[in-house]
């Protein structure tokens, strides 16, 4: 701008401003504004000529007619050229064209292709423009010799990026580049500007029709010519074209003639000899340093040598403690130092460099305002450390960030970007790589879908697209191993196949795709057994495994491949050399780690399955001695993903029992101590039940060996510690810190906090399909949700830790030995505790102040225990108590032979509870009723040992049975009913009402009416009104689910009379059927209720568990356990709705006989009454025994 002649030009900037203001016509504003702005600057007189054009403007405007006359001419591009003619010659004219938008490349293109362009239907703006330069061109008697530098410049943006990317006329646009003269200014710059559109176009346009031999002349004359320019460079130089042409290079296969190194090196030595004066257009690149910065970068990555990486973080360490921090170039330096520090950490492994790399990152998108292009860059490379950090260290918390912050990034882009093939890719790696640790299904199917639309973007000749043809190959084996079908896996081989014959044979990935194809051939082996398979993939792993430096992180991986393969080939063949191959691979690349290294005991692990696999061939028994040893040694792993070290303790577990079981208590220990490891507090409940299915015996196991070996305080500490675990979670997360809050107040609340806000994500709901059908961009909401309970989780762990240090808290929420379960046990009665193995059978009696009495139960087993389980299923249901429902009178169902639950009972009795009498001394009915409460596992959890008896259908009452011994109840662990004993209820000081909340539900919508439920709820609230008790009652449409848990939380006790439903496929979905949906149980744990007592459960299989989770307790009596409920009153299958009203009449009345106030302390008593009323009202017929026996006591 000319500072004379600043006034003048404010005001010409005003008056065309103020036509935009009015909402004239487009081109009159457009017209004025930039018209007047180019001609100033390249007018000799820049006052006259603003004076000059604003008169004629504004005087036609206003003299001539109006607006009509005015839009004629200003429409009219011939006059607009004229217009500018006057003001100064033909030279001035191009200058002011150029700039106008109409850049002199496009007069030159209308000179040579007008007629092509004529020809053009529906033009382009563009096109017309050049239509017109082109009609003027002739007048203006245009030579090249002329143009000068800031011409050119300005030529090589417009002609590439505004002309040539739409109307595809590349090739005469390399036409006129190569007739310009050799001494035309900065020719360089033509070159430039080709190369660059080229590769741009070729990512726009996905590689169609792109003529690499064009591009290769430009990048060789580029290369001539900055190999001219003296050393040191001169300050002014512009180093646009050397990180084009290096953004080029990325992919040297396409330019076999060009030296991709000289000319890095080449660039590196000038970004270091001179300050460039930088114009990309690439909006990382804020300055030139960063050419020197990406081309090392670009050298590492294609060459993995570390020399560039250690330069490169040298240059931008000086780089950055010399930037000022407003400086926009300082989130770019941080970020590419983060990105150098992350592939120094692939290399070097040291845990330092991650960390700092993700600081850095961090830094740089603090530093970054909202809206800004490079903010979606940082979040990716962010994004990726964090992934690289999760792979060593196996931390939920860092994939999950990487997953959200990559999505995000997703989001800030256009779509249609170039970049979202790479971006989607990411996405996917970062969602397999969580796959691998939390085998969440639905990660692995949305990574493959992702993967396929990147490789939809993507056309063949793309340099990525072996990149994605691997991944998604490996996505999709990986998917078919979870599934139990690995070797359906033809579709896997063929996209790695695709990938390796893609990859030119010295890319740095070659290793890495060889190694893919061959795993996936030896997968596919393994159930054809076809020869071909396996020995393709030995030679794809000795070509891949000498292409790997020692020091290369995926070196373990491939040597590990290789053993395994010969090792198949040696279990198909017999082949004693394959096998003496095979071992020799795996043991090397177990000495290629560390054992802190993350890789450790999956290497390890396969080790020792090789070594155990070849003995069932050789019978060697050295084979199989270093099975074990290995098993052991990758169970003890100190680093390494929990379920790997939990799948070798369960192998070692296996053969230590058959060959060495001297170990076996050892081995059994690791299985024990992993346990909760495989569902941690960083997964919702439904996935850590679904991770506990598989090993749901596992405590079972270990606790029998205890007892064989005459360790009984260890199977119990074994039995509590692998049982329930979901629940004892919960209650870790109540827990008081009464003593804690004494000693640091802070670190008590820090632990509160973190408690409930961890209880709450546990309780979050897992999506129900496996892809959303929403696009990728909304998923961030979900995707954070997750993120924030991996990050609870961990810091919940810290915070253990941190207690865990202070003197005197050393055991704080670790799972207690013996002695302390022993001293928590209620003051008066029995528990029992019985094992159930496929092995033996154990029961374990404790009573307060003595030693636990082992009972050995030799008559009964797993086996008998699971047939008694089937023969109780087929009973109900073929007395159809499946639910609480009316029934016409005399309707009963029939029943086959050996389906009763008469004998179910007597083997209950003469094989489990008998001994167990008999082990505590009594022989015969006492004179008062004992207490005892039964802790079962397996499938006698399932089963009615309450009633335990020989009845005598034909003489009710004259039979032996449980019933005259003693009083029942059951508790799901022994630590559960030590908890309710440690907090004593007071009653004095109750935050809640002291009564009873009641819902009666007699005509659920779509559920079958239970009338009877009327009758029931009436009774009692007479019954306990009369004794001025406190009640509420809710019934029909004002049972609502929000109404329910409201008065939950406002009662100390609550009465459910309705139906009730089990779901064994999601058990935290089962729940209380009310008027608007189902109270499920996930919503009662949910509810820590203070100072509740107890609840009454009328209704159907509320005390029925999930088989698959035996051993987790997973119903609602436990569940109001969880919830605070001191004890409960529930049903093992569903009950007649006519006996509905006559149990809990009598229950309440035994209840509240002794006492003014509701109380559940005697309400095992009060149910045994009530059941043995009934039981002497109706007999002990099957149909009867149907009725009472499923009533039963949880809790204190």
């Amino acid at each position: 701008m000319f500072p004379r002649w600043a006034k003048q030009w404010q005001k010409a900037k005003a008056g065309a401003r103020s036509l935009l203001g009015k909402n004239r016509e487009d081109s009159i504003c457009i017209m004025t504004y930039v018209v007047v702005e180019r001609v100033s600057n390249a007018a000799d007189d820049p006052g006259s000529a603003i004076t000059q054009m604003r008169v004629e403007f504004f005087s036609d405007w206003q003299n001539e007619g109006g607006d009509t006359l005015l839009l004629n001419k200003v429409s009219s591009r011939e006059w607009k050229y004229d217009r500018i003619l006057q003001f100064k010659g033909e030279e001035v004219a191009f200058e002011a064209v150029l700039d106008d938008k109409l850049c002199i490349g496009r007069v030159v293109l209308g000179k040579t292709d007008i007629e092509r362009l004529k020809s053009i239907t529906n033009p382009t703006e563009e096109t017309r423009d050049l239509l017109i330069a082109g009609e003027y061109t002739p007048r203006f008697r245009l030579r090249f010799q002329i143009v000068s530098f800031p011409l050119v410049g300005n030529f090589s943006k417009e002609i590439f990026f505004n002309i040539a990317a739409k109307d595809r006329l590349d090739g005469r646009l390399f036409f006129i580049i190569q007739s310009l003269p050799d001494n035309t200014a900065n020719k360089v710059l033509f070159d430039d500007a080709y190369t660059d559109w080229v590769f741009k176009d070729y990512r726009r346009t996905q590689g169609r029709d792109i003529d690499f031999t064009q591009l290769h002349v430009g990048l060789s004359r580029m290369l001539a010519h900055f190999q001219s320019i003296p050393q040191p460079a001169p300050p002014s130089l512009n180093a646009d074209p050397l990180e084009h042409a290096a953004a080029v290079l990325r992919f040297p296969h396409y330019f076999p003639g060009i030296d991709p190194d000289d000319f890095l090196r080449r660039l590196g030595r000038t970004s270091q000899a001179a300050q460039f004066t930088h114009e990309s257009h690439v909006h990382t690149d804020a300055s030139c340093p960063q050419c020197d910065i990406k081309a090392l970068l670009s050298q590492f990555s294609r060459t993995r040598d570390p020399k560039f990486i250690i330069q490169s973080i040298s240059t931008l360490q000086d780089l950055i403690q010399h930037t000022p921090e407003n400086d926009p170039s300082l989130p770019i330096y941080l970020s590419l130092l983060g990105v150098s520090l992350r592939h120094r950490f692939s290399f070097s492994g040291d845990v330092g460099d991650i960390s700092d790399a993700i600081s850095l990152h961090r830094r740089a998108i603090q530093l970054t305002p909202d809206g800004h292009l490079d903010k979606a860059t940082f979040f990716t490379n962010l994004g990726v450390a964090l992934r690289a950090q999760f792979s060593a260290t196996g931390d939920l918390a860092d994939i999950s960030e990487a997953i959200s912050l990559q999505q995000k990034a997703i989001q800030l882009f256009r779509e249609g970007d170039p970049s979202m093939p790479m971006l989607f890719s990411n996405l996917a790696i970062s969602l397999h790589q969580r796959f691998m640790s939390s085998n969440e299904h639905r990660d692995i199917v949305e990574s493959i879908s992702l993967l396929k639309k990147a490789i939809q973007l993507t056309p063949s000749g793309q340099p990525q697209l072996p990149v994605y043809l691997t991944t998604l190959g490996y996505a999709i084996q990986i998917l078919l191993v979870s599934i139990g079908k690995p070797s359906n896996n033809s579709e896997a081989i063929s996209f790695l196949r695709q990938a390796v014959q893609l990859t030119p044979e010295n890319h740095p990935f070659m290793p890495i795709r060889l190694s893919n194809l061959a795993a996936s051939l030896q997968l596919r082996f393994r159930d054809t057994q076809a020869l071909s398979d396996i020995t393709e993939s030995i030679l794809s792993l000795q070509q891949a495994i000498p292409l790997l430096s020692k020091s290369h992180t995926a070196l373990p991986t491939l040597l590990n491949d290789m053993g395994e393969s010969f090792i198949a080939r040696f279990l198909s063949s017999g082949e004693l050399p394959d096998k003496s191959k095979g071992i020799s691979f795996l043991e090397d690349a177990v000495r290629a780690v560390s054992n802190h290294h993350p890789n450790f005991p999956q290497l390890v692990f396969s080790l020792a399955l090789s070594y155990s696999t070849c003995f069932g061939r050789t019978h060697d028994m050295n084979d199989m001695h270093m099975a074990i040893s290995n098993f052991s040694l990758a169970a003890n792993s100190p680093a390494g993903p929990p379920d790997s070290r939990l799948k070798a303790a369960r192998l070692w577990v296996q053969f230590t029992s058959k060959y060495d079981p001297t170990q076996l208590l050892e081995a059994h220990g690791a299985v024990i101590r992993l346990i909760s490891h495989v569902a941690g507090l960083e997964q919702t409940i439904t996935r850590r039940h679904n991770n506990l299915i598989d090993i749901s015996t596992a405590s079972a196991s270990a606790s029998a060996v205890a007892f064989a070996s005459e360790r009984s305080d260890l199977a119990l500490e074994w039995l509590e510690q692998g049982r329930c675990l979901v629940w004892r979670q919960l209650h870790d997360l109540r827990t008081p810190l009464d003593a804690l809050q004494s000693y640091d107040s802070v670190l008590a609340n820090k632990i509160v906090t973190v408690a409930q806000a961890l209880e709450g994500a546990g309780n979050r709901r897992e999506s129900s399909t496996l892809i959303s059908e929403t696009s990728v961009f909304l998923k961030s909401t979900v995707k954070d949700e997750e993120l924030v309970h991996v990050q609870l989780a961990r810091q919940w762990d810290q915070l253990l830790a941190e207690v865990r240090s202070i003197p005197d808290f050393e055991d704080f929420l670790k799972p207690p030995p013996s002695s302390i379960l022993l001293r928590n046990l209620p003051n008066f009665g029995v528990v029992v505790v019985i094992n159930v193995h496929g092995n033996r059978c154990d029961a374990l009696a404790l009573r307060p102040g003595m030693e636990p009495l082992h009972i050995n139960l030799p008559q009964f087993s797993y086996g008998k225990a699971a047939s008694l389980r089937n023969k109780m299923k087929a009973c109900l249901g073929i007395s159809d108590r499946r639910m609480r429902e009316s029934k016409p009178e005399g309707t009963r169902g029939m029943r086959h032979e050996g389906s009763s639950l008469k004998s179910i009972l007597s083997t209950l009795w003469t094989s489990v509870v008998k001994p167990i009498l008999n082990g505590l001394g009594h022989f015969e009915p006492p004179s008062d009723l004992m207490r005892i409460w039964w802790c079962a596992t397996g499938p006698l959890a399932f089963l009615p040992i309450h009633a335990a008896g020989i009845y005598n259908d034909l003489k009710p009452g004259t039979g032996t049975t449980l019933f005259d011994f003693a009083i029942s109840s059951y508790t799901p662990t022994i630590r559960a009913l030590g908890d309710i004993v440690k907090r004593p209820r007071d009653v004095e000081n109750l935050k809640v009402k002291p009564g009873l909340f009641m819902i009666g539900q007699p005509d659920t919508p779509q559920l079958p009416p239970i009338s009877k439920t009327t009758v029931e709820v009436r009774i009692v609230e007479q019954k306990l009104k009369a004794r001025d008790i406190e009640v509420l009652c809710l019934d029909s449409a004002a049972a609502t689910v929000d109404r329910g848990v409201q008065n939950m939380k406002a009662y100390s006790c609550v009465h459910f009379a309705c139906h009730a439903m089990q779901d064994t496929e999601k058990p935290l979905a089962s729940g209380f059927a009310l008027y608007d949906g189902r109270l499920e149980l996930s919503t009662i744990i949910q509810e820590n209720m203070v100072d509740a007592d107890f609840a009454f459960l009328s209704a159907c299989q509320t005390s029925t568990g999930d088989e698959k989770l035996s051993e987790e307790a997973v119903h609602l009596a436990a569940g109001m356990l969880a919830a605070g409920y001191r004890g409960a009153v529930a049903t093992m299958w569903s009950i007649e709705d006519k006996y509905g009203p006559l149990i809990a009449e009598d229950f309440y009345s035994n209840l509240t006989r002794d006492s003014e106030s509701l109380s559940g302390e005697h309400a095992a008593r009060a149910l045994h009454c009530a059941t043995r009323n009934l039981r002497k009202s109706i007999g002990d017929s099957e149909s009867a025994l149907l009725a009472w026996v499923p009533y039963v006591h949880f809790g204190l």
